[in-house]
């Protein structure tokens, strides 16, 4: 599927140049369409537990004798979440077949200081299944996002000459985008509680983004496995319900949500609809089980029913929620991110 420009009904925008690597749509389809034939056996089960995935591509990347020295931008991985898994994603034909290859990992924020993580061996000429060699530097990312102090204080990394390094053979732009840091982490209990990222934060936060009237989002909580989403959004039929002195009861109505309508298509990758859904219809007094009222709704049903001015009716509304898989621009970031709580499955009156 291919991607348009499109125009906000706030305005023209211009379309953006930056690019999302296949491997990230790969990742996004597994989610959704259940494709997991090219994923590792590490990566599928890492996938399911993740709220979030962040793709960095190289800053810049050198190459002088048998070293490589790679360069990302960090700053974006918080050390508040837990660091599931990190990759090292190399495009291996764009770099000169050698023997005991040190590849270098080096933070750095707008082309400033770079600061050292960590380095490994790695030996390009022995043969590969892939034109795409997967790096696990987990351990090393998780020491420079828990002991950051150290880093910047020279507890752990170590002073590297750059000054001789830089006289390498840099990499152009099309081989950077060849060179990718992939981070799966998973949002803390505790961040949750607090207030973690809401979709409404993360898609305002974006340059790419015109929206002038405040939405109504659900904060972001801990996501629960995403099977069969494409067929709750696409497929999913609402029953048809009785009718209560002449009016339908509580039940569930499309609600297409078209983010390029909205002001979001810049920064929303995939999907660029997808049907919500909404609640609408009335409450019967008393309310009927099928309805799935709580007890309390039950209980004001009856007060209702013997003291119409007592209390107020009931309110028809989602009672069972779930998530979206959702590919978007970040600043300069692609990030996979689950969304909980963004299309309603069942309704009821409480």
């Amino acid at each position: 599927m291919a991607l348009k420009a499109s125009t906000s009904i706030y305005g023209t925008r211009h379309s953006h140049s930056m690019k999302y690597p296949p491997y990230i749509m790969e990742l996004y389809q597994t989610l959704v369409m259940g494709n997991a034939t090219d994923l590792s056996v590490l990566e599928h089960p890492v996938l399911q537990e993740s709220d979030a995935v962040l793709s960095l591509i190289s800053k810049s990347c050198v190459e002088r004798d048998n070293h490589w020295a790679l360069s990302f931008d960090m700053s974006s991985i918080s050390s508040s979440n837990e660091l599931k898994l990190a990759e090292l994603r190399i495009h291996l034909p764009y770099f000169v077949k050698k023997r005991n290859v040190t590849i270098e990992i080096y933070h750095t924020k707008d082309y400033q200081e770079r600061l050292f993580l960590g380095d490994f061996n790695y030996n390009p000429s022995v043969p590969c299944n892939s034109f795409w060699k997967v790096f696990n530097i987990t351990e090393m990312m998780q020491n420079y996002l828990y002991e950051r102090d150290h880093f910047y204080r020279g507890g752990y990394g170590k002073d590297k000459d750059m000054s001789k390094r830089a006289q390498g053979i840099s990499c152009t732009n099309v081989v950077a985008e060849r060179v990718l840091l992939v981070v799966f982490t998973k949002d803390q209990p505790s961040a949750s509680v607090a207030g973690s990222p809401s979709l409404i934060k993360t898609v305002e936060s974006s340059k790419y983004v015109r929206v002038e009237k405040p939405s109504k989002f659900s904060s972001i909580r801990r996501h629960k496995r995403n099977r069969n989403m494409q067929h709750s959004i696409i497929w999913n039929k609402v029953m048809s319900r009785p009718k209560v002195q002449g009016k339908p009861l509580c039940r569930r109505v499309d609600m297409v949500v078209d983010f390029d309508r909205i002001g979001w298509g810049h920064s929303i990758i995939y999907p660029k609809r997808f049907n919500a859904f909404r609640c609408e219809g009335s409450c019967p007094v008393p309310l009927i089980e099928s309805l799935q009222p709580t007890n309390h709704a039950y209980i004001k049903s009856l007060i209702k029913l013997h003291d119409s001015e007592k209390v107020e009716c009931n309110s028809c509304v989602p009672v069972k929620m779930t998530p979206l898989s959702m590919l978007m621009f970040d600043g300069n970031k692609v990030v996979l991110k689950h969304h909980e709580d963004m299309i309603v499955e069942e309704c009821g009156c409480h």
